[in-house]
């Protein structure tokens, strides 16, 4: 005698035993190959009695389509083949799992419901079309997988069927070959880093874009209040579908599951990750500097170089996050050697910030008393404003203005003094008196002495503090 909550094995023989509970029903292949249904029902949600697929089971086209329902767990232990014409559900309030060497689901389109914890992960499965309304969902298809609509006589409505997926907790959902098509809505009402993952290929490594891509077709993805969806995808021009559903700044490349090649860390909401590692060339920026005394470090990446550009809009900037620079700049302070090289490396060569295999082009330093990357030649001449400072090359120093001691001179505060300053050390040049320019000449005068070596002296000059000083530059080539 058989009562409600005893298990049912499936494709099994009848297991009898003194103890009730322990009795188990079997439904072995050829009782099955006997029935004749629109729709086969085996179980009933109102009892927690397991089913299990204990041996491998095909069913007939005349079986119908079949439903296995539990308040209780299902097991697929071993191979279940459903009819390629019919329609396969698992309705469970407990768990369904499968075991991961034996355990495979066959069938054209397979329906999943109830308040169940689902792991089918054998990654041995061949199901076409997968709809689900559970508690969470792990499943693995070996093959092309498109998730959309199911309809049985299970299904909460009969018009449209069961639509996507649907869960509470998160959803993972993989082929180990072939795409993944989604034309229904996966949607979770979880906020974890793992909401959602879609893997399109699975068994392919980052850098091979074969064998899977994620194609959206009518579908969509969406994740509880920071929350995280991931798309792991092939190529990126054969999933411009799947870019669609992703804002920018969240794509990321050269990775899969097990190998991130990337360190800018995922957004919340809907990322993009490509196997595909794209190329690129970034130009360091160029950099004036006026002189300070200061040593210059670093550097900046803000340009793409020649025709190279970003994917999904992605800036030079974002791509170059991980930039590490070197070359002569590092570390330079006089004007002598200018220009220096600013180069780039990734931090780590094995990495980038999105993914990117990047090559950076020298950028240059220009170290100059004017800020202005151009040394004059007489009789050029150069408006500037009290503070400014002119590049008098090939050995320059800087001219300005500031209402203070000259030259041991008594400080008067309706009179500007101009000042020069060479790598190494600054010098008093002269006080502004008259006339209305600032003519420097290399020559030896009474005031070389206080101005130190090298030396250079000023006429005298008329301009009051905060007026625009001319610079009438003479013989540069000898200063």
């Amino acid at each position: 005698t058989f009562t409600s909550g005893n298990e049912i094995l499936v494709g099994g023989a009848d297991v009898m035993n003194t103890t009730l509970t322990n009795q188990k029903l079997g439904i072995d292949n050829t009782e099955l190959s006997r029935i004749t249904a629109g729709n086969l029902v085996i179980g009933d949600t109102a009892s927690e009695g397991k089913i299990t697929i204990a041996v491998t089971t095909s069913t007939a086209s005349a079986t119908g389509n079949i439903t296995l329902q539990t308040g209780g767990n299902i097991a697929i232990d071993q191979e279940l083949t459903v009819d390629s014409s019919k329609t396969l559900t698992l309705k469970a309030g407990g768990t369904i799992t499968d075991n991961d060497t034996t355990g495979v689901i066959k069938a054209r389109k397979l329906e999943l419901l109830g308040n169940a914890a689902v792991t089918l992960d054998s990654k041995l499965h061949e199901v076409g079309t997968l709809a689900a309304d559970v508690k969470s969902l792990t499943f693995a298809n070996n093959t092309a997988l498109t998730v959309g609509a199911v309809t049985t006589i299970n299904s909460a409505d009969q018009a449209t069927g069961t639509v996507g997926i649907n869960a509470t907790q998160d959803i993972k959902v993989t082929t180990q070959t072939g795409n993944l098509v989604v034309s229904g809505k996966i949607g979770t009402t979880a906020g974890t880093a793992t909401a959602i993952l879609l893997n399109a290929g699975e068994s392919k490594s980052a850098g091979n874009i074969s064998d899977g891509n994620i194609i959206v077709s009518g579908g969509s993805v969406s994740v509880g209040a920071g929350g995280t969806a991931q798309m792991m995808t092939g190529s990126i021009s054969g999933s411009t579908s799947a870019a669609g559903l992703a804002s920018s700044g969240h794509f990321r490349y050269n990775s899969d599951e097990t190998t991130t090649n990337y360190t800018q860390a995922l957004s919340a909401g809907v990322n993009v990750i490509y196997r595909e590692k794209p190329t690129v060339t970034l130009k360091v920026d160029d950099v004036i500097k006026l002189y300070n005394g200061l040593a210059f470090n670093g550097g900046s990446v803000s340009k793409f170089s020649g025709s190279s550009l970003g994917q999904n809009g992605d800036s030079a900037f974002a791509i170059g996050g991980n930039a590490k620079f070197s070359g002569s700049a590092q570390g330079a302070i006089n004007v002598s050697a200018t220009p220096y090289v600013i180069s780039a490396t990734e931090t780590d060569t094995r990495k980038s910030a999105l993914g990117y295999e990047v090559t950076y082009e020298n950028g240059s330093l220009m170290i100059t008393y004017s800020g202005v990357n151009k040394a004059p030649t007489p009789p050029e001449t150069y408006t500037r404003i009290a503070g400014d400072v002119v590049n008098l090359a090939p050995v320059s120093f800087a001219v300005g203005v500031s209402a203070a001691t000259a030259a041991g001179d008594e400080a008067d505060p309706n009179i500007c003094y101009a000042w020069g300053q060479r790598d190494g050390g600054s010098v008093i040049v002269h006080t502004l008196l008259k006339p209305s320019y600032l003519g420097l000449r290399h020559a030896k005068t009474d005031n070389q002495e206080a101005m130190g070596n090298g030396g250079a002296s000023s006429s005298h000059s008329a301009n009051p503090c905060g007026h625009d000083v001319a610079t009438n530059v003479a013989q540069s080539n000898n200063i």
